[in-house]
């Protein structure tokens, strides 16, 4: 099968197309509604190392950016998690049950922190049902980063974390992002269709939401249509006679007047021997005015 031939072919399965997207994008939308609706509290960091004059600006670099990825898959380790937890921050523990495996997946999820690279900056994100809890737990993070980070390195007391950015927390739920969820569906459903119709060319494995037409209905459809041509076609003509009938008649309408016209004139007389005058003829141009007399 050719480039053209394919092309010819997805133009007669559009049905089998419009049903797969229907069907993912029906899946998107009950996918991000069954989802719990979370908030986001991103809050930015910068790592600063103390390092002695006669150390190259490119070592020194290359330290920062190393110590800023390693902090930043600190945060999202268990001695880490429980230290937030004895932070002193209002942090709601109860969100965080069950097993330590649990905890630990429920914390992955819900912080998200990485470096960016080579600038020594920390992103932290905080997802959380709970629009204040998120931003609490932003704070807690860039805490205790501050006041712990030298139990995950080496360099000591000579590094510092400080705050480039306030928690800034969305004003509505960002999770989940029903916009990127919809166009993945939309995505998969070309990906998935053209790959269908490609394997399965025969109409008999066409994919139907609603049942095809059948041969009957198909035959009544096209005979109201054509009934309805016709009648139509019979209006369209009846309308054509009635014009030309009344074209007909302003036709006539000039004779008419010119006879109305010889009424109004004046009459062949009779003279004295109860004949009419042969020069009222010529006058008048009209006999049937004798006749009428």
């Amino acid at each position: 099968m050719n480039i053209h031939q394919f092309i010819n072919l997805i133009g007669k399965k559009k049905q089998t197309i419009l049903s797969v997207l229907i069907i993912f994008v029906a899946a998107a939308i009950i996918f991000s509604a069954v989802q719990p609706f979370k908030y986001d509290s991103n809050i930015k960091l910068l790592t600063i190392i103390s390092f002695q004059s006669n150390v190259d600006p490119y070592t020194a670099s290359r330290s920062n950016e190393y110590l800023s990825n390693l902090l930043a898959d600190i945060v999202s380790s268990g001695s880490f998690f429980d230290k937030i937890k004895s932070s002193g921050f209002n942090i709601n523990t109860n969100y965080f049950s069950g097993t330590e495996k649990q905890q630990m997946k429920k914390w992955a999820k819900t912080v998200k922190a990485k470096s960016v690279a080579d600038t020594g900056m920390i992103n932290v994100d905080v997802y959380h049902t709970d629009r204040a809890q998120a931003e609490e737990i932003a704070k807690a993070v860039a805490y205790t980063l501050q006041t712990t980070n030298s139990q995950y390195h080496g360099f000591g007391d000579g590094v510092q974390i400080k705050i480039i950015d306030n928690p800034i927390t969305s004003d509505y739920p960002v999770q989940p992002n029903l916009l990127l969820n919809l166009g993945l569906a939309i995505a998969f459903t070309l990906i998935f269709s053209f790959c269908y119709i490609y394997v399965f060319p025969e109409e008999k494995y066409d994919i139907r939401l609603w049942p095809k037409k059948s041969s009957y209905a198909k035959a009544t459809e096209d005979e109201s249509a054509h009934a309805k041509a016709t009648e139509d076609e019979s209006a369209f003509a009846k309308v054509s006679s009635y014009a030309e009938a009344a074209e007909g008649e302003s036709s006539l309408t000039p004779a008419f007047a010119e006879i109305d016209e010889d009424e109004t004139g004046a009459y062949p007389q009779k003279n004295n021997f109860g004949g009419y005058d042969p020069s009222d003829y010529q006058a008048n141009g009209n006999i049937n005015n004798i006749w009428q007399r």
